[in-house]
């Protein structure tokens, strides 16, 4: 039984959309993968900034304890300036007083810097948080998307499946076996058209002879690639 180029054209067809159908099925899970991983960077990147963001704080109340111990000891130091004993022990005291509070300036200094950067690294971490979300929000959106065209793409593989085994009806027995291993290997690509006398797959012309046995609807394959030729009509 010959092959018609039509039959043919229809079984490769078939074929590719299987192949497309079952691209489908087998990208969405991975899909959920990468937006599942994406999601995991963003909350990786949210808790170092987490982290940035009490360490600054964490500075910036030592700095402001450290400020108010050195306050309290100034004032300390005051009451025991009115109590001092000699013009010597008055001085001593007074060099302390004075040595503190320039301390307390550079420290306050320290401070005002060190708040301002609390304050940068908290915008930083509401919107790290924030990328957390929409993240996440993503991730959901495309898990129901591919929750709800699976079963689709499954019914259609299914459908695809039936119809080219129907196809397959217009092979000869005797390339049977070579067809089927060629589908096996290469999947849809394991026809090809050939078009303006020349392999779809390999674009290496024909033979003369082989466009006679194409014309004539005989199943050859082609002697570069070795896949089952047909003349697309279509061109």
């Amino acid at each position: 039984m010959a092959a018609t180029t039509h039959s043919l054209s229809e079984l490769h067809q078939l074929h590719l959309k299987l192949e497309n159908a079952q691209s489908q099925l087998d990208r969405g899970p991975k899909q959920i993968q990468a937006r599942q991983r994406f999601v995991e960077t963003k909350k990786e990147e949210a808790a170092e900034v987490h982290a940035k963001f009490q360490k600054l704080k964490m500075d910036a109340d030592s700095r402001s304890l450290q400020l108010k111990t050195n306050e309290a000891r100034i004032e300390s130091l005051r009451g025991k300036l009115n109590a001092a004993a000699s013009n010597k022990e008055f001085n001593i005291i007074k060099e302390q007083i004075e040595a503190d509070e320039v301390a307390n300036s550079v420290l306050e200094d320290e401070i005002l810097e060190a708040l301002e950067k609390v304050d940068s690294t908290s915008t930083e971490v509401g919107q790290a948080e924030q990328a957390v979300k929409d993240a996440e929000a993503e991730t959901a959106r495309i898990s129901q998307q591919v929750t709800e065209s699976k079963a689709g793409l499954e019914a259609e593989c299914e459908r695809l499946q039936a119809a080219i085994k129907v196809a397959e009806t217009s092979i000869p027995p005797k390339v049977g076996e070579q067809y089927r291993r060629l589908v096996q290997a290469h999947g849809a690509s394991a026809m090809a058209a050939v078009t303006d006398s020349v392999c779809s797959n390999c674009f290496v012309s024909v033979t003369a002879q082989m466009l006679v046995q194409l014309n004539t609807h005989q199943v050859i394959f082609c002697k570069t690639c070795g896949r089952m030729l047909y003349i697309d009509d279509s061109a």
